[in-house]
């Protein structure tokens, strides 16, 4: 092979190389959270389900981003909303932290003992 065309052929080739790594790295990122938001879109169809919005969990992804963002505000709504006897009780009976020794130290320290 004559040397002009050689070196187009290792510039060419060179390039390929690069490009080809570049367009595999990219393909290996591009898809590196899917599995995570697979596990996501699942869990969120499992509680769709749960209340009844959906047959299965499964069915999640037939849905459009804005159904899955307006079934997740629905969701988000319904589990925020308690009724208000529940919202009392939880908050009679809520655990009460108790001073340790270093709150006791804290108050000494601000009183400059």
């Amino acid at each position: 092979m004559p040397l002009a065309k050689r070196m187009v052929f290792d510039r060419v080739l060179s390039l390929a190389q690069t490009y080809f790594r570049l367009r595999e790295n990219q393909q290996f990122y591009l898809v590196l959270g899917v599995p995570a938001m697979r596990a996501i879109l699942l869990e969120l169809g499992r509680r769709f389900a749960d209340q009844g919005w959906l047959l299965a969990a499964s069915d999640v992804f037939l849905l459009e981003n804005i159904e899955v963002d307006a079934l997740a505000a629905r969701l988000a709504d319904a589990e925020h909303s308690e009724p208000p006897a529940l919202a009392r009780h939880r908050h009679r009976h809520r655990p009460r932290p108790r001073p340790g020794r270093h709150v006791a130290r804290g108050r000494e320290a601000a009183r400059g003992t």
